[in-house]
């Protein structure tokens, strides 16, 4: 058994040393991929989650139903492209990269807006973007105090 988990090992390094090796080749730096794997999957998962004809029944639990989601979820997404932008150009002026950040996640936002007019039983709506567009700011700003607080 123990012979059989080394190989098993050996051959997961192996494979780990060529992607590693790959990614040298085509430019891309690990600590990206690490810094940015949060909020593509998280927007995947916005994405996924949209595509559903049926609305959540825990939204209704919410005051002023979905817009309320709308600015929590948006606020998640602000903080993850945040984070993002100052790991991946930590060099830059902070109040851009956050700038950038919410600006990123309202983007997403908009495209989600313009997918669910094509989802059957949703429709897009100006002030859901306004939600989102709130709580990308806050998720933003909320990073950096976070950050802050934290000493880095």
């Amino acid at each position: 058994m123990s012979e059989r988990l080394a190989s098993w090992w050996e051959w997961l390094r192996v494979r780990a040393v060529r992607l590693r090796s790959w990614w040298a080749r085509v430019g891309v730096r690990l600590p990206r991929v690490h810094a940015w794997a949060p909020a593509v999957l998280y927007m995947a998962l916005i994405f996924g989650l949209s595509s559903l004809h049926v609305v959540s029944p825990v939204v209704s639990i919410f005051p002023f139903r979905d817009k309320g989601a709308h600015f929590t979820e948006y606020a998640l997404l602000g903080l993850l492209c945040a984070r993002a932008c100052r790991l991946t150009w930590p060099r830059r002026p902070w109040p851009r990269m956050l700038a950038l950040g919410a600006f990123l996640a309202t983007a997403w936002g908009l495209s989600d807006e313009l997918h669910q007019v094509f989802v059957p039983g949703r429709s897009a709506d100006a002030r859901d973007l306004l939600a989102d567009a709130l709580g990308a700011v806050t998720g933003a700003l909320l990073y950096e105090a976070l950050r802050r607080r934290r000493g880095r």
